[in-house]
């Protein structure tokens, strides 16, 4: 649900077909700010950086929260995308990512400690980047 409500917040189109499938249309996303509200309830909502960056150029969401596991960094995902070409900052709760020239570039990223959130993350957002890119030592869960 709350990723839902994020998609939605974002300007992602939802729908649920008569048989339950949801569907999502993330083609009419008109925001880059994930806000804190939503963004604090649940860890993965960092998600939506990588891609949020690489569409538009530039992103803001807010530090995550909502691990029953404790707290995680997101140095890994910051990192990642950098090699990319971000430029970061982390400033009043929030990460400020945005790409000079407008897009990212493909790049080598090695991974400092396998990390399936920043994986994911820099996976989504190398899809839009100019060129190739190689990410070395990646999570490579089954799933």
């Amino acid at each position: 649900r709350t990723t839902n409500r994020l998609l939605a917040e974002l300007g992602a189109r939802m729908g649920n077909d008569r048989d339950g499938t949801l569907t999502i249309d993330p083609t009419t996303v008109t925001s880059h700010v994930a806000p804190y509200e939503l963004v604090r309830t649940m860890r993965a909502s960092v998600l939506v950086l990588g891609p949020l960056l690489a569409k538009f150029g530039r992103a803001e969401v807010s530090l995550p929260g909502g691990c029953a596991i404790g707290s995680r960094p997101v140095d890994q995902h910051i990192k990642g995308l950098q090699s990319l070409g971000a430029e970061i900052t982390v400033e009043g709760g929030y990460i400020k990512a945005s790409t000079p020239g407008g897009r990212l570039r493909g790049a080598r990223h090695v991974f400092d400690i396998v990390s399936v959130g920043a994986t994911e993350n820099v996976l989504m957002a190398a899809t839009l980047a100019q060129g190739t890119s190689v990410l070395e030592n990646a999570a490579m869960e089954p799933e």
